[in-house]
């Protein structure tokens, strides 16, 4: 018997077969669970749902009738206003010689010790281009004491227009009067006129109009 085959022994058989597979042993018992995992991204936001309105609530009771009174407002400027229009009984007449006061009846207001303001206007049925015009207050139970506006008077007085009809004459004016520390709260209205033309002059009809505006 031969017991050493040398190079034919068996384990160096080149590349023997191989057999068919066995079978799938049996399942092994299931492990434990590993750590959890990091937390992913936040994911795009989904559409809006559908809007759903609640049932309308209760009326609620009713408020006080009455708010609270508020601050009393700063008061106004008093405004005094006058407008005459008349026609002389006798025609009015003036000349250059001196201003006259052309007014056809006393023109009294009640005027408070204050600043004003003042705007006239005048229209006269008179023919006279060259004409000189001022207003001036004197105190009505106190004629001594007289008052004149801070733009137009008797050192600078008026030029009343005649336009394109010579007939008439137009006029008017804006000033300032202070009526500050008088005696009397009713004042007498002059309105004085003269002429450079020469010779008298005649004004038929007059219309004036005069408001004081009290500056606060």
């Amino acid at each position: 018997m031969i017991t050493n085959l040398g190079k034919n022994r068996c384990c160096n058989i080149p590349n023997p077969p191989k057999g068919p597979a066995g079978q799938n042993g049996a399942g092994g018992p299931i492990g434990t669970f590993g750590p959890t995992g990091y937390t992913g991204p936040t994911g795009r936001a989904g559409p809006t749902g559908l809007c759903y309105r609640g049932p309308k609530g209760p009326r609620g009771p009713q408020g006080p009738t009455d708010g609270l009174i508020g601050p009393t407002g700063t008061p106004g400027a008093y405004i005094v206003n006058f407008n005459s229009n008349f026609k002389n009984n006798t025609i009015v007449q003036y000349n250059h010689s001196s201003f006259t006061n052309i007014s056809s009846k006393e023109i009294v207001l009640p005027l408070a010790e204050q600043k004003w303001a003042i705007s006239w206007e005048i229209v006269e049925k008179c023919n006279d281009t060259n004409n000189n015009f001022y207003v001036y207050l004197e105190e009505t139970y106190n004629t001594s004491n007289v008052y004149y506006p801070n733009t137009f008077s008797t050192t600078h007085p008026y030029y009343l227009y005649s336009g394109n009809n010579n007939n008439n004459l137009y006029g008017s004016g804006n000033d300032y009067l202070d009526l500050s520390g008088t005696i009397d709260n009713y004042f007498t209205i002059n309105l004085m006129q003269t002429t450079s033309s020469g010779g008298t002059k005649s004004i038929d009809t007059s219309n004036f109009n005069i408001t004081f505006t009290q500056i606060l």
